[in-house]
């Protein structure tokens, strides 16, 4: 790939990420939060909905970040390192 097409990629990809941050934390809100959140509340009761809500907040968001992490390591040794 030439310079104009590397530099070209990367903007794309840092254009795409805030729409895939968006799907995937929510994505990841709707399993921590319907599936361990739901068990949680079922073991402790409903008195801890705040705590469980930001509990699930919080892994969504860790979890989106480690995934974008990933694409970018993979987006950069699959597309940009190409010979």
């Amino acid at each position: 790939m030439t310079p104009r097409e590397l530099r070209i990629a990367k903007i794309v990809f840092w254009c795409v990420s805030p729409i895939m941050f968006a799907g995937l934390v929510r994505l990841f809100f709707l399993f921590f939060y319907f599936i361990f959140g739901m068990l949680l509340l079922w073991i402790f009761g409903v008195k801890y909905n705040p705590v469980v809500f930001w509990l699930a907040v919080l892994a969504a968001v860790g979890f989106t970040a480690a995934a974008l992490v990933i694409l970018y390591r993979m987006f950069k040794i699959y597309v940009l390192e190409q010979p």
